[in-house]
């Protein structure tokens, strides 16, 4: 969140040079922060996007499944825990640095205010992205999962055709090994004949 002029001035009247430095000091540390965490959101998409292009190369899709479902509930957990850190120390900082009873602060406190609705608004923006990361991570499994289906039933049939065919030869040996071993066995009986 970017200090403007006007809040730092009102600070350095309201606080004095000291307390207005280390109020905008941790202001910019809590947007430092909050870029820390996208920085780790893009990281972690782009961690679960990899993890997608090995699933296209595996054939066991259950287990694939499991693995991601896994991947996205610790990336949700590290994001749940994150924000929690980072809402929490802005809000316990806030509160400690608001409790003193000054009329100077009410121009203070609804500038602070407006600023965590855009926080939040970001946050809900960030929340909005995730959940659509999520939902094209699933087409993209789902396709996937369609397209091995498709693969092994177009597999299933080519074998089916392949077992026909071996039969039939299978069939046809049997058949002239049959005829051959006939015409030797009578073969043999004329030589059998002829030499008594």
């Amino acid at each position: 969140m970017a200090i403007t002029a006007r809040l730092s001035h009102t600070l350095h009247q309201t606080l004095g040079d000291e307390a207005a430095e280390d109020l905008v000091n941790w202001m910019q540390q809590v947007d430092a922060q909050r870029a820390e965490l996208r920085e780790l959101n893009e990281l972690n998409f782009s961690r679960v996007d990899a993890r997608l292009a090995e699933v296209a190369t595996r054939a066991d899709l259950t287990q694939v499944r499991q693995e991601l479902q896994a991947d996205l509930a610790e990336l949700r957990h590290e994001m749940e825990v994150g924000l929690a850190q980072t809402g929490g120390d802005l809000r316990q900082e806030l509160q400690s640095g608001l409790a003193r009873p000054d009329a100077k602060l009410a121009d203070l406190r609804q500038e602070m205010q407006s600023g965590f609705a855009r926080s939040d608004a970001q946050l809900a923006d960030l929340r909005q992205e995730m959940q659509s990361g999520f939902a094209r991570s699933d087409a993209k499994l789902a396709a996937f999962h369609e397209e091995m289906r498709l693969g092994f039933s177009e597999l299933q049939q080519e074998m089916a055709h392949l077992e026909a065919r071996l039969e039939r030869r299978i069939g046809d040996l049997i058949k002239w090994s049959f005829v051959f071993w006939v015409g030797a066995v009578g073969a043999i009986a004329m030589l059998a004949g002829a030499l008594r």
